[in-house]
């Protein structure tokens, strides 16, 4: 018996660890090698040649579609749906989750907010903006709004039947809200590549101190 609950514990830190490497030491990994060549060189080939690449492929149904989409990431949005989600799981009487929603999402805008005062990335001025751009744009902030919901909505349909149904409409819903800064040109490429590695990372890395803290009841 004692044995097996050894290995029981040793395979759980083992996906612990590995959950941690996958989602969080890598996305922070891409995250900061953004930042560091942004410091260094500002504004990169590749970032200007994709935003330019997106403007040449405007067209009026295109643009509507991307409008809507990168509304759903606003931060009324957001905030809209994730308290449609915590109203849901307390509903459903799962408080830790409810919980980790509302700290998941917040700590990502409040994160978003601190670390475009500190990087002052002015919004990209080589193409026309379809729609009025921030004052600042690293990381994207309705990126990351939406990639932390996103993410905090996989993580607690992960162990049930519904993450068939939520994986795929959660990521398809972070993607396209990112998509969308881009081709409205809002934002760089990099702001949004920036946005979806540090939500994950965060999400993540809350998910995983919540569980260390409350125990394995937390989603």
């Amino acid at each position: 018996m004692s044995g097996l609950l050894i290995s029981r514990g040793s395979r759980e830190r083992g996906s612990t660890l590995f959950v941690f490497a996958v989602a969080v030491v890598l996305p922070m990994t891409v995250l900061l090698t953004i930042a560091g060549l942004i410091k260094m060189h500002g504004n990169m080939q590749w970032d200007v040649y994709l935003l330019r690449l997106a403007a040449r492929h405007h067209k009026p149904g295109l643009t509507v579609a991307m409008k809507t989409v990168t509304t759903l990431g606003s931060l009324l949005a957001v905030s809209l749906l994730a308290s449609a989600v915590v109203v849901v799981l307390l509903l459903a009487r799962a408080r830790r989750q409810a919980f980790f929603v509302v700290v998941a999402v917040s700590s990502a805008v409040l994160l978003n907010l601190w670390l475009k005062v500190i990087f002052h990335r002015r919004p990209p001025n080589v193409v026309h903006p379809l729609l009025a751009p921030d004052k600042y744009s690293f990381p994207s902030g309705h990126t990351m709004s939406a990639t932390a919901l996103a993410t905090a909505l996989v993580i607690i349909a992960w162990p049930t039947r519904w993450r068939w149904v939520v994986t795929p409409l959660a990521l398809a819903y972070a993607f396209l809200v990112g998509i969308s800064r881009v081709y409205l040109g809002m934002h760089f490429p990099s702001d949004v590549l920036g946005g979806w590695a540090l939500s994950l990372a965060l999400v993540t890395g809350v998910y995983l101190m919540l569980e260390s803290v409350l125990g394995k009841e937390q989603p």
